[in-house]
């Protein structure tokens, strides 16, 4: 299985060629992913990507996962240990590529890199992720040549309902549909990369224990 530290290799070989894009969709375990792909619900992903599992970090939450997707350093390298760290030890991709990059994220700074990330929060009856994806089409109309847009829906479904209920379901499905909205108009490669997944607890979902659902995240490479 492909280890999450690896992500970021890929991308710099990418980058070396084309254009890139990222897709990082928070939260979207592998076992989500099958079980999303057996209800019909990802259409656009299974299309266009080449879907794989990858391993994540530990513990699996987003502080340090993203930090290793950005550096590609385990967590006792990077020193972004839990989910109170912020600021990586060692530097990011974002320092190679701080003129050509933008990161879009949702209503916080998650991970401080070499550039300053565009926040985006929910406002005029819209999520943040739908304001992501807006800025994430303007960009791409304007051939920026690395986008990282982090989207945070599955997540924050998952943990409320559950990663198999019915609104999770539903999340995946508006992500599937912005996938397929910024395949359709974007030219290089895209990737795309989640962080962990989750495991159903007590009719919600968490992760962070290492268990299977939550250590194995999701890889794909368009076709």
């Amino acid at each position: 299985m492909r280890q999450l530290k690896d992500f970021y290799n890929e991308m710099r070989r990418c980058l070396a060629k084309a254009p890139l894009f990222v897709l990082y969709l928070d939260g979207f375990g592998y076992y989500m992913y099958e079980y999303a792909r057996k209800k019909g619900v990802i259409p656009c992903m299974e299309e266009h990507f080449l879907i794989e599992p990858v391993c994540s970090v530990k513990p699996p939450v987003t502080n340090p996962a993203m930090a290793t997707i950005l550096t590609g350093r385990l967590p006792k390298q990077h020193l972004i240990t839990d989910r109170r760290g912020h600021v990586p030890a060692v530097p990011t991709i974002f320092g190679e590529w701080k003129e050509q990059a933008v990161c879009l994220e949702g209503d916080s700074v998650i991970i401080r890199t070499e550039i300053l990330p565009r926040l985006h929060t929910a406002r005029q009856g819209k999520s943040a992720d739908e304001w992501i994806f807006q800025s994430a089409l303007r960009e791409i109309e304007k051939d920026t040549r690395f986008i990282f847009a982090h989207f945070h829906g599955i997540d924050d479904a998952a943990h409320r309902f559950g990663p198999y209920g019915t609104p999770s379901l539903d999340e995946i499905r508006r992500k599937d549909e912005m996938t397929g909205e910024i395949c359709s108009r974007f030219k290089g490669q895209i990737l795309l990369i989640s962080d962990h997944g989750l495991y159903e607890k007590e009719q919600t979902g968490d992760h962070g224990c290492g268990y299977r659902e939550d250590l194995t995240a999701v890889w794909g490479k368009r076709r």
